[in-house]
């Protein structure tokens, strides 16, 4: 880091946040050695009960997918987010898999520093974070597959003893501990009554104890907080004794949590999808674990309904989300891994709707729920608005659009935020068309990390190349816009809604978007006092599609089938391609059509399906105001 970063960071902490972290940088972590009455509970301890599921429930057939996942564990490979299925060391539990190098055995508090700059300690938590365990521990209580077991009870030792307390990689994050309690938690329960459960116990409190003590506090205190005192609830509930006491406050805290990261329309205030869905898992899990300890929580499961409502309102047929802001593909519980939205949406359902049922399904969402799944429900498509986040979802039978007019990310670092402001993405027919581009990763190449927070990485529009914010680390801005939604009428036959934001210097962006039927209307102005300059909108296409220009329209297809046409004003217009990220830590490319006009001009771009053209939505923008006639010109 250099010495501006410094400076910045610095400004987006007060002096008590200075403070803490001088104290906190300056003390060890703390010595989690149990009392005698703590050491002979976790010595007769059994596993937790009672649980998310019977005992009974483990003997559940295993699915042919994760009896593969287990054989390939067994085997010595490990999966690594967009990295697939790699052959690692056996002690890889300091591994940087990209880089193939290993993490220095230093203190907690310099090992970032003290590594190579191409170092992500995403990929290394990855490894660390006991899903694994947990896919071993399934496969055993159903199967009584020896090597399941063996394979577990020899990475326990080996973690532990690669891993003392403070050194290394693995205790720089409180909330990558966690992550570890919840699989502990897990594979304890899975494997009930045995002689592996005293061991996971041990672990279980090691680890409560030093999240305990490191809680993310101040400017840190986003989704980490909320995932941390989550697993403190879990470990109180299912180990006990000592760590009973960690409870009630740790819960109170949750709830308290809530009030500050999650709007009052059930939106993450990091305003970044995935983080979204991650807190809705962490909290799904409080609340089913609650319930199994027989207490109600209206006011969570209040908060999960509503953060449900809106996965469900941006969630498009394919199973894709209309998705903005970071993505680090991560996980709360390993079990959770395939379809991971699908899989914590139906768990948060059937909260409020639980049906039972023979078939297990996902396993995550089929353990959790206790057997419980949510009825299937089909909702009409209705457009909505997200009033407190400022989220627009514009929809009709065939047109799926989400339209970004909320605040830029959440706390003085607006950590996860990315330049996407009056951003859409779009799905017709059920299929995605217009993408976010991704994340790719947060460490290890700077140029790489911005290249995809960047304005043009997003489908808004910019001047010539200023950007909307300032980014001046990896998790932190310092100058930002402010959005204003001016109109916002979403009705039967069709939707108006009108945005802007000042994020460019000298500049302010105005974005009125008209949709009918499936088609939708774009139109992009900058108001400024400078001379004018040149305005680009950017239109990123999702990597499976093709994109070829016809005169003056771009036709979209997939395979041999044509899927959307796209038609614009600009005076100039090309298809070029850019880099793309569906899964962190990799990337490929994929097709971007980029318009280009001068700033005096409305920029007008219409998209819609194949075989719908552009008139009614022409006949219903005159009806509302617009001069048809202009928009016929410039489009045609």
């Amino acid at each position: 880091m250099n010495v501006r970063w410094y400076a910045s960071r610095l400004r987006a902490m007060s002096i008590a946040e200075v403070a803490h972290r001088c104290y906190r940088a300056m003390r060890s972590l703390p010595n989690p050695r149990p009392s005698a009455a703590m050491r002979a509970h976790i010595a007769r301890w059994q596993g937790p009960e009672p649980f998310y599921f019977a005992r009974a429930l483990c003997a559940t057939p295993v699915s042919s997918a994760l009896l593969g996942e287990a054989a390939l564990l067994c085997a010595g490979k490990r999966r690594v987010l967009g990295l697939g299925w790699l052959d690692v060391p056996a002690e890889r539990w300091h591994y940087e898999p990209r880089a193939d190098g290993y993490w220095p055995r230093v203190d907690a508090a310099r090992v970032v520093r003290a590594a190579p700059p191409q170092f992500d300690p995403r990929l290394t938590w990855e490894l660390n974070r006991g899903h694994d365990w947990v896919v071993l521990a399934r496969v055993h209580a159903s199967t009584r597959d020896a090597r399941c077991r063996d394979r577990l009870v020899r990475e326990l030792g080996s973690w532990r003893r690669a891993n003392p307390l403070g050194v290394g990689i693995n205790w720089v994050s409180a909330m990558e501990a966690a992550i570890r309690i919840h699989s502990l938690v897990w594979c304890a329960a899975f494997l009930r009554g045995t002689s592996v459960a005293p061991v996971l116990g041990e672990m279980i409190y090691e680890h409560a104890v030093v999240v305990s003590e490191q809680l993310s506090a101040y400017s840190s205190a986003n989704n980490h907080l909320i995932v941390e005192l989550s697993a403190l609830v879990i470990a109180a509930r299912a180990l006990g004794g000592d760590l009973a006491g960690l409870h009630a406050d740790a819960f109170a805290r949750l709830c308290s949590e809530l009030d500050r990261q999650v709007h009052a329309d059930g939106v993450s205030a990091e305003m970044a999808t995935h983080y979204h869905v991650f807190v809705l898992e962490a909290l799904v899990l409080v609340a089913y674990l609650e319930r199994a300890h027989g207490m109600a929580r209206p006011r969570l499961e209040a908060v999960i309904r509503k953060m449900a409502d809106y996965v469900a309102a941006i969630r498009c047929d394919d199973g894709s989300l209309l998705q903005q802001g970071d993505d680090d593909g991560g996980c709360v519980l390993g079990l959770f891994r395939p379809c991971h939205t699908d899989q914590v949406l139906a768990a948060a359902t059937a909260l409020s709707s639980p049906a039972r049922q023979t078939g297990q399904g996902f396993e995550g969402s089929f353990f959790v729920t206790g057997g419980a799944q949510p009825p299937g429900e089909s909702r009409a498509p209705r457009s909505r608005r997200f009033v407190r986040s400022g989220q627009i979802i514009l929809r009709s039978a065939r047109l799926h659009a989400a339209f970004d007019a909320g605040p830029f990310g959440f706390g003085s670092l607006a950590a996860h935020a990315h330049c996407d402001a009056l951003a859409i993405t779009l799905a017709l027919d059920g299929r995605r068309i217009l993408v976010d581009r991704g994340t790719c990763r947060y460490s290890g190449d700077r140029r790489e990390r911005d290249y995809y927070r960047r304005t043009a990485a997003h489908n808004t529009t910019q001047p010539a190349s200023l950007e909307q914010a300032s980014a001046t680390g990896p998790f932190l801005w310092s100058r930002r816009p402010r959005l204003t939604i001016h109109r916002c009428d979403l009705m039967e036959d069709g939707d108006i809604v009108q945005a802007s934001h000042d994020g460019f210097p000298g500049w302010a962006h105005r974005r009125t978007l008209v949709r009918h039927h499936g088609v939708l209307l774009i139109v992009d102005e900058l108001v400024g006092t400078g001379a004018p300059t040149r305005i680009v909108s950017r239109f990123h296409f999702a990597p499976e599609l093709d994109v070829m220009r016809s005169q003056s329209d771009f036709w979209v297809r997939h395979g041999n089938s044509s899927r959307a046409w796209l038609r614009s004003s600009a005076g100039h217009a090309r298809v070029v391609l850019c880099g793309h990220s569906d899964e962190y830590a990799s990337s490929t490319t994929a097709a971007t059509v980029e318009l280009a006009d001068t700033s005096d001009r409305a920029l007008i771009t219409a998209i819609g399906p194949a075989d719908e053209s552009l008139d009614a939505l022409l006949e219903f923008a005159a009806d509302n105001g617009f001069a048809r006639e202009m928009l016929l010109e410039r489009l045609h």
